[in-house]
């Protein structure tokens, strides 16, 4: 999978895309870890931009990783 996801990515900005993102929670580590393992950079955190899965009424945060041709 992790292949896949890398030659995706390489393919889609080699022919037709400029930028890339990544978005998630910034807590989830194992996600921040794949997205840097992939060449992302993290470009920062949106404050209470989503709303909470398990509770709608309560805001998350979301970590935005890019990778740019």
């Amino acid at each position: 999978m992790w292949e896949a996801v890398a030659a995706l990515v390489d393919a889609s900005l080699a022919a037709v895309l400029r930028r890339v993102e990544i978005r998630c929670d910034p807590r989830n580590v194992r996600s921040a870890h794949a997205a840097e393992s992939l060449g992302f950079v993290r470009e920062g955190v949106l404050r209470c931009s989503v709303a909470d899965p398990s509770d709608p009424a309560r805001l998350r945060d979301t970590a935005v990783y890019a990778r740019v041709h």
